[in-house]
């Protein structure tokens, strides 16, 4: 059950449903987030609404003794160690006493201890690690454990094994790899098809060795005949050095930008553009053609076929479609040529409309989606994309859309102030004179002024709050909570007078004479009932 506002009554009932289906008391909150956080703004705390249902919190209830005796109980139990951060203990004690230490001097209870500096030395160093090493602890995590002793370690023993060696822990010499050790462990590295290494932490490991022998890491992999796995760092003499090789080896230059897309790339990066960049390697440069859009048509003839795909094409010649028509669809229509099978064309949304329709299908824009989108992008909109396909009688006529001015809404409002003697409700009407009222003058108020008409305010008492409601009852109108948007100064006034308009709605079901009137109870005498 979807509830779009909730009131005191469906909380109530969705709290007592919560628990008829077994749901425990403490985990009834999650069911409906939505519902807990109305119930919190209209109940005032959850334990409220709990209670307004018949239920009892199972969350304690602090106060400032319960903090002081529960910190001496976990204290005289656990020590320091029982009272932890982030628990409902600590979150009391910061509530009624500022923070925890302010609650633990109240309690009589010793506070932290200062954090004292450790100030190390060979000996104390040496004293620690033996210290640990005799409870037991293992060595190898004392960088996390104990991350200012590992750093001392390392600085007065020159390095952590070094220290270790000190306190008589045997350490296993470290590997020497030689030249050829080296180049053979890379390459099993990169055994797999592919190229792809086996594992990233085994080359962490080997980049050391490999930096100390070779001087760095690419050229371990040279000598390894590993090039093609090293990323390449461009500057301008590496990208010139790289197009002479290509003129060199008779490759064409035209097609860096498919054959070798990090040199076209890093041309553009620092060059500006490739033109700049073969100019700068000493290449002829050919210069750009001027597109014509009947040059476009001819490349378009001659060069697509239909299978490929369109980013396939030379870029010149797409950046030339670009510029000469609107969309490539349309450059393809002018060179005669027929659209890809995916490419929607005004011809095949028309035939789609009417397969559409001879078979039977609903010709609403809300029934045809996402293909009325398309026949509106196409068409500008879905009427008139009916009306292309013959189907002008399908569509629904729209109502005449009211171009409101300034003076025709001053002229609109004096016609409806002049129906109603009070002038009272008359906003509610016509909406969209209500809406051009605001766009033109601010607001209602304003516009009633405007058109000199004063605005008038109703004056509720209790009897004409009972014949208003009596009055929406004969108008057959609904008598529940959506009176709060269709008429709030009805349903404020309800609530001011009879305390709800529950209780509004039953004193009008008897209301007949003003002797009615003394037997409804009003929100103090209800309060007084309840107290």
């Amino acid at each position: 059950m979807k509830v779009r506002k909730w009131h005191k009554q469906t909380i109530v009932d969705r709290i007592q449903e919560c628990h008829r289906r077994g749901v425990p008391v403490g985990l009834i909150w999650r069911e409906d987030r939505k519902m807990t956080s109305s119930a919190a703004a209209l109940f005032g705390s959850w334990r409220a609404a709990l209670e307004a249902a018949g239920l009892e919190s199972v969350r304690r209830r602090w106060s400032a003794e319960c903090v002081l005796q529960e910190l001496r109980d976990r204290y005289r139990l656990h020590g320091r160690a029982g009272i932890r951060q982030g628990t409902p203990l600590v979150a009391a004690a910061n509530r009624y006493f500022g923070s925890l230490g302010g609650a633990m001097a109240a309690a009589g209870l010793p506070a932290r201890p200062p954090r004292v500096l450790r100030r190390w030395d060979h000996a104390t160093v040496l004293d620690a690690l033996r210290d640990r090493q005799e409870q037991g602890l293992p060595l190898s995590t004392l960088r996390h454990d104990d991350a200012g002793l590992y750093v001392a370690a390392a600085r007065y023993f020159g390095s952590w094994r070094k220290a270790l060696a000190a306190i008589g822990v045997h350490v296993p010499p470290q590997r020497r790899l030689t030249h050829e050790q080296l180049l053979a462990e890379l390459r099993a590295e990169y055994e797999p098809p592919g190229g792809q290494p086996r594992s990233l932490a085994r080359l962490k490991r080997l980049r050391s060795p490999a930096s100390s022998i070779f001087g760095s890491w690419e050229s371990a992999l040279k000598a390894a005949g590993l090039d093609h796995h090293i990323a390449t760092r461009w500057s301008r003499q590496r990208i010139i050095a790289c197009i002479r090789d290509y003129q060199r080896e008779g490759r064409p230059l035209t097609s860096v930008w498919r054959s070798d897309k990090p040199l076209f790339r890093a041309g553009i990066r620092y060059f500006g553009n490739w033109q700049s960049a073969l100019a700068a390697a000493g290449m002829p440069v050919k210069q750009r053609d001027r597109w014509s859009r009947d040059q476009v048509i001819g490349a378009l003839q001659r060069t697509y076929s239909g299978n490929e795909r369109l980013r396939d094409l030379e870029p010149a010649l797409c950046g030339a479609i670009q510029r000469h028509f609107q969309s490539w669809t349309e450059a393809l229509e002018a060179a005669g040529l027929e659209p890809p099978p995916h490419r929607w064309t005004r011809e095949r949304i028309i035939a789609r409309i009417q397969h559409n329709y001879v078979a039977g299908q609903s010709m609403l824009f809300s029934k045809q989606l996402p293909f009325a989108y398309t026949a509106k992008r196409h068409f500008g909109s879905w009427e008139a994309a009916l009306g292309a396909a013959g189907l002008e009688r399908v569509v629904r006529p729209r109502p005449p859309v009211r171009h409101w001015s300034a003076e025709l809404v001053i002229a609109a409002v004096r016609d409806l102030c002049d129906q109603s003697p009070n002038h009272v409700g008359v906003d509610r009407i016509d909406y969209g004179l209500q809406g051009a009222a605001r766009k033109h003058f601010g607001s209602w108020r304003a516009a009633m002024l405007a058109a000199g008409r004063t605005p008038g305010r109703r004056r509720w008492s209790r009897e004409a709050v009972l014949d208003a409601i009596v009055e929406r009852r004969q108008r057959g109108l609904p008598l529940s909570s959506v009176v709060f948007k269709d008429d709030p100064p009805l349903a404020g006034a309800a609530t001011r007078l009879f305390g709800g308009w529950r209780q509004a709605v039953g004193a009008a079901e008897s209301w007949s004479s003003p002797a009615v009137l003394t037997s409804v109870p009003s929100r103090s005498e209800r309060n007084e009932d309840v107290a």
